[in-house]
């Protein structure tokens, strides 16, 4: 197993593409800011020193155009093969949802994928509560850590264009853009 890959049950896997490419994204953006914030209550109190060196981010924290998934793509490739595996989707899209559960009752609501969308930079082309309907089995406004596994699941397989078991870039783009209304992102 890739030391930078976490071992989550299959159980575990993804859930809707909107809402994943978003968590995916924003999963490290939430620990930066974080860390960010800590470093400027330091800062406040220490004596002027040595600046420590900001750590680059080889992928960019937001999306630069809404719905450009070139950062979430590279940030879910944790192998770094140029594409993104089935168990490497479902480990992004269930720190997702992990991020996206503000209050970890496993069940995210229109409000909770708002509050994450904002603080991540999402995809606003499609509403938080339509995403949420695409994989909502139960059809009670909110999406399980259940629903969204299998959302997930299905998404990744109807993204995998060439069923080859992994998305390039193009096929995760051409996917998110179909889920996320006609519009594509560059264009």
């Amino acid at each position: 197993m890739n030391a930078c890959m976490i071992a989550i049950p299959r159980t575990l896997s993804a859930a809707l593409v909107g809402a994943c490419l978003l968590a995916a994204g924003a999963c490290t953006r939430g620990a930066d800011i974080g860390s960010d914030a800590a470093a400027s209550q330091s800062d406040e109190v220490q004596t002027p020193a040595a600046p420590a060196a900001p750590v680059a981010d080889p992928a960019p924290s937001a999306p630069t155009a809404p719905g450009d998934v070139s950062g979430q793509f590279a940030k879910m490739d944790a192998n770094g093969d140029g594409g993104v595996s089935a168990d490497e989707h479902a480990t992004g899209a269930a720190a997702m949802f992990a991020t996206m559960d503000a209050n970890g009752d496993r069940s995210v609501t229109v409000e909770e994928m708002d509050a994450s969308q904002v603080a991540m930079g999402g995809d606003t082309r499609m509403t938080s509560a339509d995403k949420i309907k695409v994989v909502d089995t139960d059809s009670d406004g909110a999406l399980t850590r259940e629903e969204h596994e299998q959302g997930a699941r299905t998404m990744f397989d109807q993204m995998d264009a060439n069923h080859d078991g992994s998305l390039t870039q193009s096929e995760l783009q051409a996917g998110h853009d179909a889920r996320m209304g006609a519009q594509p992102a560059n264009g």
